[in-house]
């Protein structure tokens, strides 16, 4: 038969290894929730980089309209000055004329 420190001994490894098996699965509970706690902080902070980019992306475009907008207003404001300078210029020298008449 089996001696009774020897079945102490046997039952004292088996003891041990369940706690170790406990221990280690337990640990890799810890571990995984750890790891899954990591994942979804990254996970979020890719979405809110997505989401400023987008954004960046719509005010660029609103910029866009806004230059080309503005870049129309300048060529008419262009024109405008230039029909401005050319009936000043056709004012000037009816002046002109007007005053070498009366001068002769």
């Amino acid at each position: 038969m089996i001696d009774l420190s020897t079945l102490l001994s046997i039952l004292a490894v088996v003891i041990a290894g369940i706690g170790l098996f406990y221990n280690l699965k337990k640990g890799n509970k810890a571990e995984d929730q750890k790891e899954a706690t990591e994942i979804t902080t990254v996970i979020v902070k890719l979405e809110n980089i997505h989401n400023a980019t987008t954004e960046i992306k719509n005010e660029l475009r609103n910029i866009r309209n806004e230059v080309g907008e503005l870049r129309e207003r300048v060529i008419v404001a262009e024109q405008s000055s230039k029909s401005l300078h050319r009936r000043v210029d056709t004012i000037e020298n009816r002046f002109c004329n007007a005053k070498n008449s009366e001068g002769r």
